[in-house]
């Protein structure tokens, strides 16, 4: 239906109600732990992986469409670590308060992809 019932006035919510639908949305961020299930009311799947320890499985992953613009060619895939690039994740530190451990940048055929983790 889409519509929000409205809230009486001994009910108090944190935030308003999020919608029901999500049209010419690029992209979906949400922080409210594993247990989400923000994705799959919108019809996204959760995969579950033994592969990684649950302490370890904490990162940022961004998707961004490629526009293939000719300042694309010339960017290049990367991957840096904090202990082998200190000075430059020192900078970044002071510069945003983002404390990683790494960042990995890999260059697709439809997207850009980067994953940064943060130090525990």
């Amino acid at each position: 239906s889409g519509e929000v019932s409205p809230v009486s006035k001994h009910q108090e919510l944190p935030s308003p109600a999020a919608p029901e639908v999500l049209r010419g949305i690029s992209a979906v961020i949400v922080a409210n732990g594993f247990g989400s299930s923000i994705g799959q009311t919108h019809g996204l799947q959760v995969v579950e992986t033994q592969s990684l320890r649950q302490e370890n499985a904490i990162g940022l992953v961004c998707n961004f469409k490629r526009s293939n613009g000719s300042a694309e060619r010339n960017v290049r895939s990367f991957s840096m670590a904090a202990q082998f690039y200190m000075p430059l994740f020192m900078k970044l530190l002071a510069s945003t308060g983002a404390e990683l451990e790494n960042m990995v940048y890999t260059k697709g055929q439809a997207s850009h992809y980067f994953v940064m983790t943060p130090t525990h």
